[in-house]
């Protein structure tokens, strides 16, 4: 396929590049995941973390899970899980695999289509290191980009082949490789066009008008394909909620931010500082001297282009794939709150690198028939490796903020202005490391700057709950639902405000609306079934367990199911019952845990006593049995010696909310009545809720001591 005049160079220069990319970007495998995605592409992911399989793998073609269709992309982290598990550093390592292919595939096609390999390496090495390319590699929810451009060189391979040998058999792989292409990322909507690019330069396919017509009319498969992409990226991202409406970004103010954005990528490729995991959307704020300045710019780059199109065709092909490539995503229609995205730039600055390279290098071979020759043949490799190792450098650099959620949100805090998403996502890093007062006012940021900014809301009346602070938890969520009405989330958490403060009955409103609003929304489930098991309705409780459980599988709502569906077979059997299944199978302890539980129901107080030792003797380890063995002691009037049960049990299990309000009763009847109201204290931290008449009581006789 290659002709070479020395046949080792370019296994050198693949080494070379693998050295280079791998050393810039190696230090991504000891990163951790961030929350900024990953969890959901993997972390909480259940149809990810199960691996591969038939039930996940239909998942991910009929899915639009994340606002996008892209199926291979699921698969492929679904293959790394079946690989490595839920260790980050494997997910790293397939990123940075992808990437070194991705560069090392971009060398052989320039050297393909050229000739021209020292260019194409140099290419390939600006692609391969650039630090506008980090947030591609380092993140492993950005998995789409690199999978994506595997397949879009792969397809660009396919087609040149077909070029040089145009049959149909050589055909048919360019549609199949586009298809799985699109797959993996709806951005590859352009490739068609960037083919007709290559028709022009370097394939020389067009030489008269009747020629753009024929390959115009061979793309139509690849058109077509591409066609169907944007309506089911459209759908998705519309269900979705990603795509935002125009009353929010008018049709202007998405123009002028997609004009500066243009020539911002420009400026970060020849200066790449200041690099941010997320860009805020200036809104109408944007200067009207720099949309002027970058439309006038871009205007004049283009003209360029189009004049040097014959003398220079690289220059135009170059520039025109980069203004092509990022129209998907450069903002006119808006999907997300940002400004601009460095990941955007992985294809579309293959142009730039190509355009810039063949021109630079073209001049300095000029130079080499002046009076310098010697100068000009020593400049340019001495200026290549000088700008290759300042951009790998700076990549490294760049590279090293994405090591956690922290150091991340905190480098695009300190290279932004307004940036709520930051502090927003700097709080969930926060809250991660229980660093509870330091996140809150991370969130009460983000909605000071962006006080339509429903997320930061949701999470900082959920974090106020965890400590308490119900009022103000209130205030937040209210503003939250008012914000968006049809927010699944924030109904589901003002529920659970009110389930925390006892009023069930608002709580069951609150995610029944939720359920209603969202039906894949699983804590929404998982609510109602808190409640029902609190009224002791345990199939309506294990139901909705079962309905969250498909949703979102978990070990604390297995634990839930398992334990709700325990109760409900002892709650079940009768005394006659359980002594026929013991007889059956003696050595089965929860047989004697189902009998004491049917002789305690029938007030058989003494034998049930009996049923729950034999258990404490099976299991002297475990709390239940001990808290069991305290309340049939306690139904015989024997005070003292099931106050020993219940502390036992405590001893056992310090957080068991149950036994301390047991407890609590106790030292009440024993008048022990401070004690008893440290113990309900404890109770009710540990999520016992004493019965309302208990503490009626036990209030009044603190206050008649006191007297």
């Amino acid at each position: 396929m290659f002709m070479y005049r020395q046949p080792n160079l370019p296994i050198l220069i693949i080494l070379l590049l693998i050295l280079l990319t791998a050393v810039t970007f190696g230090q991504v495998i000891g990163h951790q995941f961030t929350h900024y995605d990953d969890n959901e592409y993997v972390t909480a992911n259940p149809y990810v973390l199960q691996g591969l399989n038939l039930h996940s793998i239909i998942w991910a073609f009929t899915t639009v899970h994340a606002a996008n269709w892209h199926p291979l992309t699921w698969i492929s982290h679904m293959l790394d899980c079946q690989l490595y598990g839920a260790a980050p550093w494997g997910h790293h390592l397939t990123n940075l695999l992808l990437h070194l292919a991705n560069t090392i595939l971009l060398f052989l096609l320039l050297q393909y289509m050229t000739g021209a390999t020292w260019r194409s390496a140099f290419v390939a090495a600006l692609f391969g290191i650039h630090p506008l390319h980090v947030e591609s590699v380092a993140w492993i929810a950005e998995r789409k980009d690199v999978l994506s451009t595997l397949f879009f060189m792969l397809t660009l391979f396919s087609y040149v082949r077909y070029t040089k040998r145009p049959e149909i058999r050589y055909y048919l792989p360019v549609p199949l490789l586009y298809a799985l292409g699109l797959m993996a990322k709806p951005m590859l909507v352009t490739l068609p066009l960037i083919l007709l690019l290559l028709d022009f330069w370097p394939l020389s396919r067009i030489a008269a008008k009747r020629d753009w017509w024929k390959c115009i009319i061979e793309k139509t498969p690849l058109l077509l394909l591409a066609l169907g992409s944007c309506i089911i990226t459209f759908i998705a991202q519309r269900k979705g909620g990603a795509v935002l409406p125009l009353e929010q970004y008018s049709a202007g103010v998405r123009l002028a931010n997609s004009t500066v954005a243009y020539l911002s990528y420009l400026l970060k490729t020849i200066l790449p500082i200041k690099l941010a995991a997320f860009y805020p959307h200036p809104g109408n704020h944007l200067p009207v001297w720099q949309v002027f300045a970058s439309a006038l710019s871009l205007l004049g780059l283009t003209v360029l282009a189009v004049l040097r199109a014959k003398r220079a065709p690289y220059l135009t092909i170059g520039w025109f794939w980069y203004l092509i490539s990022l129209l998907p995503v450069i903002g006119l229609i808006q999907v997300g709150g940002q400004a601009m995205a460095d990941r955007y730039t992985y294809i579309p600055l293959i142009g730039i690198f190509t355009a810039l390279t063949w021109c630079l290098d073209t001049r300095f071979t000029k130079l080499q028939s002046t009076r310098l020759p010697f100068l000009a043949k020593n400049l340019l490799p001495s200026t290549a490796i000088v700008v290759l190792l300042t951009l790998a450098i700076c990549a490294r650099i760049q590279t090293n903020y994405w090591q956690n959620d922290e150091a991340l949100f905190r480098r695009a805090i300190a290279v932004t202005q307004n940036n709520y998403i930051a502090y927003n996502n700097l709080g969930n890093a926060l809250l991660q490391k229980n660093r509870t007062d330091e996140a809150i006012k991370c969130y009460k940021k983000a909605t000071e700057i962006s006080p339509g900014f429903k997320l930061a809301y949701i999470n900082l009346g959920n974090l106020l709950i965890i400590k308490k602070s119900y009022d103000e938890a209130f205030e937040a969520l209210q503003r939250a639902v008012m914000i968006d009405p049809a927010d699944a989330a924030a109904h589901c958490k003002l529920g659970t405000l009110f389930y925390e403060t006892d009023n069930s009955a608002a709580a069951e409103r609150e995610y029944r609306l939720a359920a209603r609003l969202d039906p894949g929304y699983a804590p929404a489930y998982q609510g109602l079934g808190d409640i029902m098991a609190d009224r002791s309705m345990l199939q309506a409780a294990l139901e909705n367990y079962h309905a969250a459980y498909r949703l979102k599988p978990g070990h604390v709502l297995q634990e839930r199911i398992d334990k709700l569906t325990q109760q409900r077979e002892a709650e079940a059997m009768s005394v006659d019952e359980c002594l026929a299944a013991i007889r059956k199978s003696p050595r089965n302890i929860k047989l004697y845990n189902h009998l004491g539980n049917a002789l305690f129901r029938a007030e058989r107080f003494s034998e049930a006593y009996k049923a729950y030792e034999r258990v404490v003797q099976a299991y002297p380890r475990q709390a239940p049995p001990h808290n069991n063995l305290g309340l049939a002691l306690f139904r015989q009037s024997k005070i003292s010696e099931a106050r020993r049960c219940f502390a036992k049990a405590i001893e056992i299990k310090p957080d068991y909310g149950e036994a301390h309000t047991n407890l609590s009763v106790m030292l009440y009847y024993l008048k022990d009545y401070e004690n008893a109201w440290k113990e309900a204290e404890l109770g009710i931290r540990y999520g016992s809720q004493p019965k309302p008449a208990f503490l009626q009581a036990l209030t009044s006789a603190r206050q008649k001591k006191d007297h």
